[in-house]
């Protein structure tokens, strides 16, 4: 999990069929996006920054998901691999997130989108 400034405002996310999904933080206290993600990212328009979390290997297992937990003192990143899942021994997570402050983002998430697109070169996705 990773802590985000309550003044983010919004919410971007592209999901493994490459499509994308946007959506508002209101600091709801509810858990936004709920969907296995490439990467999802956070605009804070107090200081124009978008915050980019990209995963190279998507998450996948029982139940898995991204999400924000929308709260008023922040918004948390989650990853959720499973949910009740049960291990063997000796098998091991394998999960990396690349997170990316990304300056000039105005809200049209072209910064963003750039910013991924250069990470996704630098770290191709794993199938």
């Amino acid at each position: 999990m990773h802590i985000f400034p309550p003044t983010t405002t919004q919410w971007m996310a592209q999901l493994p069929d490459g499509s994308t999904e946007k959506g508002s933080l209101k600091h709801a206290g509810d858990m936004q996006v709920n969907k296995n993600t490439q990467w999802l990212a956070q605009f804070d328009p107090t200081v124009q920054m978008g915050y980019l979390c990209y995963t190279p290997k998507v998450i996948t297992g029982a139940k898995s998901v991204s999400m924000i937990w929308d709260l008023e003192r922040y918004h948390k990143y989650y990853l959720r691999q499973n949910a009740g899942q049960k291990f063997t021994k000796g098998e091991k997570l394998d999960y990396t997130v690349l997170i990316k402050a990304v300056p000039n983002e105005n809200g049209d998430w072209k910064a963003t989108k750039n910013a991924a697109l250069k990470l996704m070169e630098q770290f191709p996705l794993v199938k």
